[in-house]
Protein backbone atom coordinates (compact mmCIF):
# COMPACT_ATOMS: atom_id res chain seq x y z
CA UNK A 1 0.00 0.00 0.00
CA UNK A 2 1.00 3.30 -1.11
CA UNK A 3 1.83 5.26 2.20
CA UNK A 4 1.95 8.32 -0.35
CA UNK A 5 -1.62 8.23 -1.35
CA UNK A 6 -3.44 10.93 -0.36
CA UNK A 7 -5.85 10.13 2.51
CA UNK A 8 -9.42 10.95 1.92
CA UNK A 9 -10.92 14.25 3.84
CA UNK A 10 -13.14 14.12 6.01
CA UNK A 11 -15.84 15.62 3.44
CA UNK A 12 -14.78 12.77 1.21
CA UNK A 13 -15.88 10.11 3.66
CA UNK A 14 -19.10 11.29 4.58
CA UNK A 15 -19.86 11.98 1.13
CA UNK A 16 -19.03 8.40 0.45
CA UNK A 17 -21.12 7.12 3.66
CA UNK A 18 -23.88 9.12 2.12
CA UNK A 19 -23.65 7.91 -1.26
CA UNK A 20 -23.62 4.35 0.04
CA UNK A 21 -26.76 5.35 2.34
CA UNK A 22 -28.36 6.71 -0.74
CA UNK A 23 -27.44 3.26 -2.99
CA UNK A 24 -28.78 1.38 -0.66
CA UNK A 25 -31.78 2.53 -0.21
CA UNK A 26 -32.15 3.27 -4.30
CA UNK A 27 -31.92 -0.58 -4.63
CA UNK A 28 -34.62 -0.82 -1.53
CA UNK A 29 -36.77 1.24 -3.42
CA UNK A 30 -36.30 -0.62 -6.46
CA UNK A 31 -36.80 -3.78 -4.61
CA UNK A 32 -40.58 -2.14 -3.55
CA UNK A 33 -40.78 -1.07 -6.70
CA UNK A 34 -40.26 -4.11 -8.67
CA UNK A 35 -42.42 -5.81 -5.83
CA UNK A 36 -45.25 -2.77 -6.64
CA UNK A 37 -45.01 -3.75 -10.69
CA UNK A 38 -45.57 -7.39 -9.89
CA UNK A 39 -48.41 -6.91 -7.66
CA UNK A 40 -49.95 -4.58 -9.62
CA UNK A 41 -49.54 -7.31 -12.28
CA UNK A 42 -50.98 -9.38 -10.32
CA UNK A 43 -53.81 -7.50 -9.50
CA UNK A 44 -54.29 -6.27 -13.09
CA UNK A 45 -55.34 -9.83 -13.88
CA UNK A 46 -57.63 -10.46 -10.82
CA UNK A 47 -59.49 -7.32 -12.10
CA UNK A 48 -59.60 -8.75 -15.40
CA UNK A 49 -61.18 -12.20 -14.13
CA UNK A 50 -63.09 -10.05 -12.05
CA UNK A 51 -64.63 -8.07 -15.16
CA UNK A 52 -65.27 -11.42 -16.86
CA UNK A 53 -67.27 -12.40 -14.15
CA UNK A 54 -69.25 -9.47 -13.81
CA UNK A 55 -69.46 -9.17 -17.93
CA UNK A 56 -71.08 -12.91 -17.46
CA UNK A 57 -73.10 -12.45 -14.45
CA UNK A 58 -74.41 -9.05 -16.57
CA UNK A 59 -75.13 -10.92 -19.45
CA UNK A 60 -76.90 -14.13 -16.94
CA UNK A 61 -79.06 -11.23 -15.16
CA UNK A 62 -79.75 -9.84 -18.52
CA UNK A 63 -80.81 -12.80 -19.77
CA UNK A 64 -82.97 -13.85 -16.74
CA UNK A 65 -84.84 -10.62 -16.86
CA UNK A 66 -85.73 -10.80 -20.36
CA UNK A 67 -87.50 -13.90 -19.29
CA UNK A 68 -89.16 -12.42 -16.38
CA UNK A 69 -90.65 -9.80 -18.67
CA UNK A 70 -91.56 -12.14 -21.10
CA UNK A 71 -93.24 -14.14 -18.70
CA UNK A 72 -95.03 -11.78 -16.77
CA UNK A 73 -96.38 -10.48 -20.28
CA UNK A 74 -97.34 -13.81 -20.77
CA UNK A 75 -99.21 -14.42 -17.36
CA UNK A 76 -100.36 -10.78 -18.10
CA UNK A 77 -102.01 -11.84 -20.89
CA UNK A 78 -103.24 -14.91 -19.62
CA UNK A 79 -104.45 -13.00 -16.47
CA UNK A 80 -106.60 -10.84 -18.78
CA UNK A 81 -107.72 -14.25 -21.12
CA UNK A 82 -109.12 -15.37 -17.81
CA UNK A 83 -111.03 -12.24 -16.35
CA UNK A 84 -112.32 -11.78 -19.45
CA UNK A 85 -113.69 -14.63 -19.76
CA UNK A 86 -115.34 -14.74 -16.12
CA UNK A 87 -116.50 -11.76 -16.82
CA UNK A 88 -118.30 -13.36 -20.38
CA UNK A 89 -119.45 -15.63 -17.76
CA UNK A 90 -120.94 -13.00 -15.48
CA UNK A 91 -122.40 -11.19 -17.96
CA UNK A 92 -123.78 -13.97 -20.23
CA UNK A 93 -127.26 -14.81 -19.07
CA UNK A 94 -127.35 -18.30 -17.33
CA UNK A 95 -128.65 -21.06 -18.76
CA UNK A 96 -132.45 -23.40 -17.56
CA UNK A 97 -132.75 -27.02 -19.15
CA UNK A 98 -135.73 -28.13 -18.80
CA UNK A 99 -135.28 -32.22 -19.88
CA UNK A 100 -138.84 -34.49 -20.40
CA UNK A 101 -139.48 -38.16 -21.35
CA UNK A 102 -142.76 -37.61 -23.33
CA UNK A 103 -143.22 -41.13 -23.27
CA UNK A 104 -143.86 -41.40 -19.34
CA UNK A 105 -144.28 -37.46 -18.57
CA UNK A 106 -147.38 -37.22 -21.19
CA UNK A 107 -149.16 -33.76 -21.17
CA UNK A 108 -152.75 -33.58 -20.15
CA UNK A 109 -156.11 -34.89 -22.56
CA UNK A 110 -157.05 -30.85 -22.69
CA UNK A 111 -154.06 -29.96 -23.95
CA UNK A 112 -153.51 -32.70 -26.49
CA UNK A 113 -157.30 -32.58 -27.45
CA UNK A 114 -156.14 -28.64 -28.84
CA UNK A 115 -153.63 -29.88 -31.17
CA UNK A 116 -151.40 -26.43 -31.78
CA UNK A 117 -153.31 -24.04 -29.19
CA UNK A 118 -152.68 -27.04 -26.46
CA UNK A 119 -149.04 -27.58 -28.00
CA UNK A 120 -148.57 -23.57 -27.32
CA UNK A 121 -150.50 -23.16 -24.00
CA UNK A 122 -148.19 -26.32 -22.86
CA UNK A 123 -144.86 -24.64 -23.72
CA UNK A 124 -146.29 -21.76 -22.12
CA UNK A 125 -147.33 -23.09 -18.73
CA UNK A 126 -144.67 -24.71 -18.47
CA UNK A 127 -142.24 -21.80 -19.42
CA UNK A 128 -144.08 -19.38 -16.87
CA UNK A 129 -144.32 -22.40 -13.78
CA UNK A 130 -140.44 -22.98 -14.10
CA UNK A 131 -140.03 -18.77 -14.16
CA UNK A 132 -141.87 -18.37 -11.32
CA UNK A 133 -140.31 -20.85 -9.51
CA UNK A 134 -137.02 -19.71 -10.22
CA UNK A 135 -138.08 -16.26 -9.27
CA UNK A 136 -139.90 -17.50 -5.90
CA UNK A 137 -137.16 -20.06 -4.57
CA UNK A 138 -133.68 -19.88 -5.99
CA UNK A 139 -133.91 -16.02 -6.77
CA UNK A 140 -133.54 -15.82 -10.01
CA UNK A 141 -135.31 -12.96 -12.16
CA UNK A 142 -136.53 -14.09 -15.94
CA UNK A 143 -133.86 -11.17 -17.49
CA UNK A 144 -131.12 -13.53 -15.55
CA UNK A 145 -131.22 -16.93 -17.48
CA UNK A 146 -132.27 -18.76 -20.64
CA UNK A 147 -134.92 -21.40 -20.57
CA UNK A 148 -134.33 -24.39 -22.97
CA UNK A 149 -136.79 -27.32 -23.02
CA UNK A 150 -136.12 -30.65 -24.65
CA UNK A 151 -138.81 -33.35 -24.75
CA UNK A 152 -138.17 -36.41 -26.13
CA UNK A 153 -140.75 -39.41 -27.25
CA UNK A 154 -141.78 -41.94 -29.48
CA UNK A 155 -144.20 -41.07 -31.26
CA UNK A 156 -146.12 -43.23 -33.24
CA UNK A 157 -145.77 -45.61 -29.83
CA UNK A 158 -147.29 -43.15 -27.75
CA UNK A 159 -150.07 -41.89 -30.44
CA UNK A 160 -151.04 -45.95 -30.50
CA UNK A 161 -151.43 -45.56 -26.78
CA UNK A 162 -153.65 -42.73 -26.78
CA UNK A 163 -155.96 -44.36 -29.38
CA UNK A 164 -155.95 -47.85 -27.35
CA UNK A 165 -156.70 -45.55 -24.77
CA UNK A 166 -159.84 -44.30 -25.74
CA UNK A 167 -158.63 -40.95 -26.61
CA UNK A 168 -159.33 -40.65 -30.10
CA UNK A 169 -159.33 -36.79 -30.29
CA UNK A 170 -156.20 -36.38 -28.63
CA UNK A 171 -154.44 -39.29 -30.85
CA UNK A 172 -155.72 -37.07 -33.69
CA UNK A 173 -154.63 -34.04 -32.86
CA UNK A 174 -151.06 -35.06 -31.64
CA UNK A 175 -149.53 -33.91 -34.71
CA UNK A 176 -150.89 -30.47 -34.55
CA UNK A 177 -149.88 -30.52 -30.66
CA UNK A 178 -146.33 -31.66 -31.05
CA UNK A 179 -146.17 -28.61 -33.66
CA UNK A 180 -147.87 -26.43 -32.03
CA UNK A 181 -145.25 -27.15 -28.88
CA UNK A 182 -141.79 -26.45 -31.47
CA UNK A 183 -143.27 -22.99 -32.80
CA UNK A 184 -143.82 -22.15 -29.04
CA UNK A 185 -140.40 -21.00 -29.10
CA UNK A 186 -137.12 -21.12 -30.41
CA UNK A 187 -135.60 -23.33 -27.59
CA UNK A 188 -138.91 -25.33 -27.13
CA UNK A 189 -137.88 -28.89 -29.04
CA UNK A 190 -140.40 -31.96 -28.79
CA UNK A 191 -138.43 -34.71 -31.01
CA UNK A 192 -139.42 -37.95 -32.16
CA UNK A 193 -136.82 -40.77 -31.23
CA UNK A 194 -137.85 -43.11 -32.64
CA UNK A 195 -139.05 -47.29 -31.26
CA UNK A 196 -137.21 -48.68 -28.30
CA UNK A 197 -136.60 -46.89 -24.72
CA UNK A 198 -133.32 -47.08 -24.98
CA UNK A 199 -133.51 -44.26 -27.81
CA UNK A 200 -135.14 -41.55 -25.26
CA UNK A 201 -133.19 -42.99 -22.42
CA UNK A 202 -130.11 -42.56 -24.10
CA UNK A 203 -130.33 -39.02 -25.67
CA UNK A 204 -132.11 -37.78 -22.47
CA UNK A 205 -128.79 -38.89 -20.32
CA UNK A 206 -126.55 -37.38 -22.53
CA UNK A 207 -128.26 -34.18 -22.06
CA UNK A 208 -128.59 -34.32 -18.51
CA UNK A 209 -124.57 -34.72 -18.06
CA UNK A 210 -123.66 -32.25 -20.63
CA UNK A 211 -125.61 -29.63 -19.16
CA UNK A 212 -124.94 -30.55 -15.64
CA UNK A 213 -121.40 -30.43 -15.96
CA UNK A 214 -121.55 -27.21 -18.15
CA UNK A 215 -120.85 -24.32 -15.98
CA UNK A 216 -123.40 -22.27 -17.76
CA UNK A 217 -126.10 -24.21 -16.87
CA UNK A 218 -127.61 -23.74 -13.23
CA UNK A 219 -130.55 -25.76 -13.15
CA UNK A 220 -131.61 -28.83 -14.77
CA UNK A 221 -135.31 -29.46 -14.62
CA UNK A 222 -135.79 -33.24 -14.87
CA UNK A 223 -139.39 -34.70 -15.93
CA UNK A 224 -138.51 -38.36 -15.98
CA UNK A 225 -138.90 -38.92 -12.51
CA UNK A 226 -141.78 -41.71 -12.97
CA UNK A 227 -138.01 -44.33 -14.02
CA UNK A 228 -136.07 -46.26 -11.78
CA UNK A 229 -133.20 -46.65 -14.55
CA UNK A 230 -132.76 -42.73 -14.14
CA UNK A 231 -131.40 -42.95 -10.34
CA UNK A 232 -127.84 -44.57 -10.88
CA UNK A 233 -127.65 -41.41 -13.27
CA UNK A 234 -128.91 -39.08 -10.53
CA UNK A 235 -126.77 -40.47 -7.97
CA UNK A 236 -123.67 -40.32 -10.21
CA UNK A 237 -124.36 -36.22 -10.59
CA UNK A 238 -125.05 -36.14 -6.96
CA UNK A 239 -121.94 -37.33 -5.78
CA UNK A 240 -119.86 -34.91 -8.23
CA UNK A 241 -121.52 -32.48 -6.64
CA UNK A 242 -123.74 -31.32 -9.11
CA UNK A 243 -127.09 -31.80 -6.97
CA UNK A 244 -128.09 -28.45 -6.69
CA UNK A 245 -128.75 -28.24 -9.81
CA UNK A 246 -131.51 -30.87 -9.93
CA UNK A 247 -135.02 -30.32 -10.00
CA UNK A 248 -137.41 -33.11 -10.48
CA UNK A 249 -140.68 -31.96 -12.70
CA UNK A 250 -142.79 -34.97 -12.03
CA UNK A 251 -145.44 -35.41 -14.14
CA UNK A 252 -147.55 -38.71 -12.61
CA UNK A 253 -148.82 -38.03 -9.07
CA UNK A 254 -146.33 -41.49 -7.66
CA UNK A 255 -142.96 -40.30 -7.83
CA UNK A 256 -140.47 -43.36 -8.54
CA UNK A 257 -139.32 -44.89 -4.84
CA UNK A 258 -135.44 -44.89 -5.81
CA UNK A 259 -135.84 -41.27 -7.10
CA UNK A 260 -138.06 -39.90 -4.61
CA UNK A 261 -134.97 -41.18 -2.00
CA UNK A 262 -132.78 -38.77 -3.52
CA UNK A 263 -134.76 -36.00 -2.40
CA UNK A 264 -134.24 -33.66 -4.99
CA UNK A 265 -136.00 -29.92 -5.00
CA UNK A 266 -139.35 -30.82 -6.66
CA UNK A 267 -141.77 -28.87 -9.41
CA UNK A 268 -145.02 -29.70 -9.50
CA UNK A 269 -147.72 -28.10 -12.13
CA UNK A 270 -151.24 -29.09 -11.43
CA UNK A 271 -153.43 -30.03 -14.81
CA UNK A 272 -150.03 -30.02 -17.35
CA UNK A 273 -149.35 -33.40 -17.57
CA UNK A 274 -151.77 -37.32 -17.27
CA UNK A 275 -151.68 -37.61 -13.16
CA UNK A 276 -152.37 -40.95 -14.25
CA UNK A 277 -150.44 -43.73 -16.82
CA UNK A 278 -152.60 -44.38 -19.65
CA UNK A 279 -155.25 -47.57 -18.60
CA UNK A 280 -156.32 -49.12 -22.00
CA UNK A 281 -160.10 -50.70 -21.82
CA UNK A 282 -160.56 -53.82 -23.98
CA UNK A 283 -163.20 -56.30 -25.18
CA UNK A 284 -163.38 -59.73 -23.78
CA UNK A 285 -162.79 -62.38 -26.25
CA UNK A 286 -165.41 -65.46 -27.12
CA UNK A 287 -162.91 -67.95 -27.18
CA UNK A 288 -162.66 -70.83 -24.82
CA UNK A 289 -158.53 -70.55 -24.66
CA UNK A 290 -158.95 -66.16 -24.42
CA UNK A 291 -158.46 -64.88 -21.82
CA UNK A 292 -160.69 -62.81 -20.24
CA UNK A 293 -159.40 -59.06 -20.18
CA UNK A 294 -159.65 -56.04 -18.09
CA UNK A 295 -157.98 -52.79 -17.88
CA UNK A 296 -154.47 -53.12 -19.46
CA UNK A 297 -151.73 -50.65 -19.53
CA UNK A 298 -150.17 -51.38 -22.53
CA UNK A 299 -145.84 -50.12 -23.08
CA UNK A 300 -145.34 -50.59 -26.63
CA UNK A 301 -142.25 -49.01 -26.26
CA UNK A 302 -143.04 -46.00 -24.45
CA UNK A 303 -142.33 -45.19 -20.55
CA UNK A 304 -145.73 -43.96 -19.33
CA UNK A 305 -148.36 -46.11 -21.22
CA UNK A 306 -147.93 -48.56 -18.65
CA UNK A 307 -150.43 -48.38 -15.45
CA UNK A 308 -147.60 -49.48 -13.04
CA UNK A 309 -144.48 -49.26 -14.01
CA UNK A 310 -142.42 -48.39 -17.26
CA UNK A 311 -143.20 -51.13 -20.65
CA UNK A 312 -145.59 -52.87 -17.82
CA UNK A 313 -148.85 -54.09 -19.54
CA UNK A 314 -151.47 -55.73 -16.83
CA UNK A 315 -154.93 -57.54 -18.20
CA UNK A 316 -157.09 -59.72 -16.46
CA UNK A 317 -155.74 -63.11 -17.40
CA UNK A 318 -156.43 -66.91 -16.40
CA UNK A 319 -155.52 -67.78 -12.83
CA UNK A 320 -154.73 -71.23 -13.54
CA UNK A 321 -155.65 -73.06 -16.42
CA UNK A 322 -157.01 -70.72 -19.08
CA UNK A 323 -155.81 -72.61 -22.17
CA UNK A 324 -157.33 -75.97 -20.97
CA UNK A 325 -161.07 -76.70 -20.86
CA UNK A 326 -162.08 -78.17 -17.25
CA UNK A 327 -165.88 -79.21 -17.58
CA UNK A 328 -168.33 -77.65 -15.64
CA UNK A 329 -171.19 -79.71 -13.21
CA UNK A 330 -173.53 -79.08 -16.13
CA UNK A 331 -171.27 -80.18 -18.96
CA UNK A 332 -170.66 -83.87 -20.02
CA UNK A 333 -166.90 -84.58 -19.35
CA UNK A 334 -164.81 -87.80 -19.42
CA UNK A 335 -165.38 -90.25 -16.89
CA UNK A 336 -162.58 -90.35 -14.33
CA UNK A 337 -160.25 -93.02 -14.51
CA UNK A 338 -156.99 -94.45 -13.06
CA UNK A 339 -154.69 -91.14 -12.75
CA UNK A 340 -151.99 -91.11 -14.74
CA UNK A 341 -149.98 -88.10 -15.53
CA UNK A 342 -149.96 -86.47 -18.54
CA UNK A 343 -146.90 -86.19 -20.59
CA UNK A 344 -146.37 -82.65 -19.93
CA UNK A 345 -146.58 -83.04 -16.42
CA UNK A 346 -143.94 -85.77 -16.44
CA UNK A 347 -141.56 -83.41 -18.60
CA UNK A 348 -142.61 -80.41 -16.27
CA UNK A 349 -139.34 -79.65 -14.20
CA UNK A 350 -138.69 -77.42 -11.60
CA UNK A 351 -136.83 -74.30 -13.19
CA UNK A 352 -133.49 -73.18 -11.90
CA UNK A 353 -134.10 -69.83 -12.74
CA UNK A 354 -136.03 -67.21 -11.18
CA UNK A 355 -136.21 -65.21 -14.26
CA UNK A 356 -140.05 -63.99 -14.75
CA UNK A 357 -140.70 -66.17 -18.43
CA UNK A 358 -140.03 -69.27 -16.67
CA UNK A 359 -143.18 -68.49 -13.78
CA UNK A 360 -141.46 -67.15 -10.95
CA UNK A 361 -144.21 -67.90 -8.88
CA UNK A 362 -145.65 -70.14 -6.84
CA UNK A 363 -147.16 -72.49 -9.68
CA UNK A 364 -144.60 -75.26 -8.79
CA UNK A 365 -145.05 -75.03 -4.99
CA UNK A 366 -148.97 -75.07 -4.57
CA UNK A 367 -150.57 -78.23 -4.33
CA UNK A 368 -151.37 -80.00 -6.94
CA UNK A 369 -155.07 -81.00 -8.20
CA UNK A 370 -156.42 -84.24 -8.62
CA UNK A 371 -154.65 -86.25 -11.07
CA UNK A 372 -157.48 -87.39 -13.08
CA UNK A 373 -158.37 -83.65 -13.57
CA UNK A 374 -155.63 -82.09 -16.61
CA UNK A 375 -155.30 -78.66 -14.78
CA UNK A 376 -152.13 -76.46 -16.60
CA UNK A 377 -150.14 -73.75 -14.72
CA UNK A 378 -151.02 -70.13 -15.43
CA UNK A 379 -150.40 -69.88 -19.34
CA UNK A 380 -146.89 -68.90 -19.21
CA UNK A 381 -145.39 -66.95 -22.69
CA UNK A 382 -143.92 -70.20 -23.63
CA UNK A 383 -147.08 -71.73 -23.62
CA UNK A 384 -149.28 -68.55 -24.70
CA UNK A 385 -146.83 -67.45 -27.44
CA UNK A 386 -145.62 -70.55 -28.35
CA UNK A 387 -147.11 -70.52 -32.06
CA UNK A 388 -145.79 -67.09 -32.38
CA UNK A 389 -142.31 -66.84 -30.95
CA UNK A 390 -139.25 -69.20 -30.64
CA UNK A 391 -138.02 -69.00 -27.67
CA UNK A 392 -140.53 -67.34 -26.23
CA UNK A 393 -140.00 -63.88 -25.11
CA UNK A 394 -138.69 -62.82 -21.61
CA UNK A 395 -141.45 -61.27 -19.42
CA UNK A 396 -139.27 -58.97 -17.11
CA UNK A 397 -137.39 -57.75 -20.14
CA UNK A 398 -140.37 -56.88 -21.96
CA UNK A 399 -142.76 -55.76 -19.24
CA UNK A 400 -140.07 -54.40 -16.74
CA UNK A 401 -137.38 -53.31 -18.95
CA UNK A 402 -134.71 -55.15 -16.75
CA UNK A 403 -133.59 -58.50 -16.85
CA UNK A 404 -131.48 -60.11 -14.10
CA UNK A 405 -130.19 -62.43 -16.49
CA UNK A 406 -129.15 -60.61 -19.68
CA UNK A 407 -127.20 -62.31 -22.33
CA UNK A 408 -127.66 -65.53 -20.05
CA UNK A 409 -131.50 -65.51 -20.13
CA UNK A 410 -132.88 -68.34 -22.04
CA UNK A 411 -136.02 -66.26 -22.97
CA UNK A 412 -135.62 -64.00 -26.27
CA UNK A 413 -134.77 -60.44 -25.69
CA UNK A 414 -135.17 -59.37 -29.29
CA UNK A 415 -138.26 -60.17 -30.60
CA UNK A 416 -140.35 -57.31 -31.93
CA UNK A 417 -143.60 -57.69 -29.97
CA UNK A 418 -146.70 -55.70 -31.04
CA UNK A 419 -149.42 -54.09 -28.60
CA UNK A 420 -151.55 -57.71 -28.41
CA UNK A 421 -148.27 -60.01 -27.81
CA UNK A 422 -147.19 -57.22 -24.85
CA UNK A 423 -151.12 -58.13 -23.91
CA UNK A 424 -150.81 -61.44 -23.88
CA UNK A 425 -147.16 -61.62 -22.45
CA UNK A 426 -148.79 -58.98 -19.17
CA UNK A 427 -151.59 -61.66 -19.22
CA UNK A 428 -149.80 -64.15 -18.38
CA UNK A 429 -148.05 -62.40 -15.68
CA UNK A 430 -151.01 -61.26 -14.00
CA UNK A 431 -152.60 -64.93 -14.24
CA UNK A 432 -149.64 -66.03 -12.20
CA UNK A 433 -149.77 -65.34 -7.99
CA UNK A 434 -147.25 -63.19 -6.83
CA UNK A 435 -144.52 -65.02 -4.70
CA UNK A 436 -144.95 -62.50 -1.90
CA UNK A 437 -148.44 -62.50 -1.74
CA UNK A 438 -149.50 -65.91 -1.97
CA UNK A 439 -147.20 -66.42 1.13
CA UNK A 440 -148.96 -63.83 3.22
CA UNK A 441 -146.30 -61.07 2.95
CA UNK A 442 -146.50 -57.36 0.83
CA UNK A 443 -145.25 -56.92 -2.19
CA UNK A 444 -142.76 -54.41 -2.23
CA UNK A 445 -143.74 -53.73 -6.08
CA UNK A 446 -147.36 -52.62 -5.01
CA UNK A 447 -149.55 -51.83 -7.99
CA UNK A 448 -146.38 -51.73 -10.23
CA UNK A 449 -145.99 -56.12 -9.63
CA UNK A 450 -146.56 -57.66 -12.91
CA UNK A 451 -147.69 -60.45 -11.19
CA UNK A 452 -150.97 -61.30 -10.24
CA UNK A 453 -151.92 -60.26 -6.59
CA UNK A 454 -155.72 -61.37 -6.93
CA UNK A 455 -157.26 -63.88 -9.49
CA UNK A 456 -158.12 -62.06 -12.54
CA UNK A 457 -161.62 -63.79 -12.76
CA UNK A 458 -162.45 -62.46 -9.64
CA UNK A 459 -165.56 -64.12 -7.64
CA UNK A 460 -166.75 -65.92 -10.70
CA UNK A 461 -163.15 -68.03 -11.33
CA UNK A 462 -164.44 -71.36 -13.10
CA UNK A 463 -162.05 -73.32 -10.92
CA UNK A 464 -162.30 -71.57 -7.27
CA UNK A 465 -165.40 -74.07 -6.62
CA UNK A 466 -162.45 -77.05 -7.54
CA UNK A 467 -160.14 -75.73 -5.28
CA UNK A 468 -157.54 -75.53 -8.53
CA UNK A 469 -156.94 -71.93 -8.70
CA UNK A 470 -153.71 -70.47 -7.31
CA UNK A 471 -154.90 -67.85 -6.05
CA UNK A 472 -155.57 -69.88 -2.70
CA UNK A 473 -155.61 -67.16 0.15
CA UNK A 474 -158.68 -65.66 1.58
CA UNK A 475 -159.73 -61.83 -0.39
CA UNK A 476 -157.98 -63.28 -3.74
CA UNK A 477 -161.62 -63.63 -5.16
CA UNK A 478 -162.90 -60.87 -3.99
Amino acid sequence: MNSNAPRPTENEQAGNEIEQVVRHHLVEIAGAVQNLLESKKSHDGEVADLKSALDIANRGFRSLREEMMERDTAWDKERQLLQSRIASFENSERRVVCLIDGDGTIFSRDLLAQGSQGGQTAARELSKNIHDYLDNTFQMPTSTFVLSVFVFLHKKGLMEALGRAGYTTEKFKFDEFLAGFNQAGQRFVMVDVGAGKENADSKLKAFLHDNARSPQTSKIFFGASHDNGYTPDLKSLISDGFGHKLILLPGYTEIAYSIRELELHTLIIPNLFLADKLTIVRTPKASNNALPDEDLDIGNGTNGIASQAPGHIRRRSASVAAAVHVPSPDTPGPTPMTPKKSKAAKKRKPSKSTNVSEVESVSDTVSSPPESIMVLSPAPPHLLLRNRFNPPPCQKHYLLGNCPFKASCKFSHEHMLGPEDMADLAASAKGIPCKETIKGRKCGMGERCIYGHTCPFGPTCPHLARNLCHFKLPGMHK
